[in-house]
């Protein structure tokens, strides 16, 4: 959190180093923004040591590997002490406007993609088509691994496992009753077990949301660029692109969606026809998953891609899409109806994802409905 003295203070940081800024986005813990700086645009973050660090391996790591946008400049801000870290800026990006994001808003409430958001979202499939004909390498610690092994029990554990209402709720999934603490605590131990196992990896930016990728295309925000786990790309890519990014984010974390308010306009097209009846610990919950076409489209591509490039995934892949819809936010301070929801998806994905992972997940996907 930023308090009053240390906002002024990286203000006036600010004003000597840009020539003037465009506009600044303070949230909980993160500061960006776009500035003038040798009469061109950039786009700069604020950051502490530890983010930096990250920030510039991952840049290091994928520099020229992977798109990304150039640095211009770091700078220690003496007043504040955090680092400025100064980017090029995408010139494709604007008002609701130019990440992959703005795409499928703009077709989320369409039939017919357009052929020029098709030729976009084509964009960026490709790139990833030319990321996973990469060659593999293995390894057991990846830098997003602060979205799994590092949140089972910062999150995982403190949020769920730990919570007295969590720990005695039983849900009525299709007349077959799950044990949530016996589901989680499954997702806890295999990725405690797994810390040292070695997976299959390429160079990625980590956390392919769509709110991190612009047509150009390009990745943005490079904390956890690397060799990463494809197993954890894939899941992260699932649940963000069909799920997260279209409700669950922009309602949860709006200001993630600065300038690119249209998502936010149209969360409650994504809102679910869920009802629940709980009866003392057990809850029967009925509901649909809604999505979008273009959503749909994409994932459905990229999923070809994975199969052309002798992507082998797992059954495991239902703990990462677990940690997934979990461990972003905590459900339990959600509202009632996404508090439930989120318990469906979790039995959704857990009794539906099987060993043969293109069949399971391109029929869970079929299921889902579109706006």
């Amino acid at each position: 959190m930023f308090n009053k003295k240390i906002l002024t203070n990286i203000y006036k940081d600010l004003e000597r180093k840009f020539e003037s800024i465009i506009h600044i986005n303070i949230q909980n813990f993160s500061i960006n923004g776009v500035a003038i700086y040798n009469n061109k645009k950039c786009f700069f973050k604020i950051v502490n040591k530890e983010y930096f660090v990250k920030e510039i391996n991952g840049y290091l790591i994928s520099y020229k590997k992977i798109p990304t946008m150039e640095i211009i400049f770091i700078k220690w801000l003496v007043h504040c002490k955090k680092y400025l870290i100064a980017y090029e800026f995408d010139n494709t990006i604007k008002n609701s406007v130019g990440l992959l994001n703005d795409v499928f808003v703009d077709n989320d409430l369409t039939k017919k993609i357009s052929r020029a958001n098709y030729i976009k979202m084509k964009k960026v499939l490709c790139m990833f088509d030319t990321i996973y004909s990469t060659p593999k390498r293995y390894y057991s610690y990846c830098p997003s691994n602060i979205f799994f092994e590092d949140r089972i029990y910062t999150r995982l554990k403190k949020w769920y496992i730990n919570s007295k209402k969590i720990k005695k709720l039983k849900i009525n999934y299709n007349n077959e009753y799950l044990n949530l603490s016996d589901i989680l605590n499954e997702v806890f131990t295999y990725f405690k077990k797994n810390i040292y196992t070695k997976r299959e990896c390429v160079l990625t930016q980590g956390d392919p949301n769509t709110l991190n990728i612009s047509i150009k295309p390009c990745f943005f925000d490079l904390a956890t660029a690397g060799y990463n786990p494809i197993i954890g790309e894939v899941a992260i890519t699932i649940i963000s692109t069909l799920i997260y990014d279209d409700y669950f984010c922009p309602k949860y974390h709006s200001k993630s969606y600065f300038l690119h308010e249209k998502a936010i306009e149209q969360i409650n097209y994504f809102r679910p026809n869920l009802t629940w009846k709980k009866n003392k610990h057990v809850i029967k919950i009925n509901s649909n998953i809604i999505t979008s076409g273009i959503r749909k489209k994409y994932v459905f591509e990229y999923l070809d891609i994975l199969k052309k490039n002798n992507i082998l995934i797992g059954e495991e892949i239902k703990y990462y899409i677990i940690m997934r819809l979990l461990c972003v936010f905590n459900i339990k301070k959600m509202d009632s109806l996404d508090f439930y929801y989120s318990l469906f998806l979790v039995s959704y994905f857990y009794k539906n994802i099987n060993g043969n992972f293109y069949e399971s997940i391109n029929r869970i996907i079929g299921e889902m409905e579109c706006v």
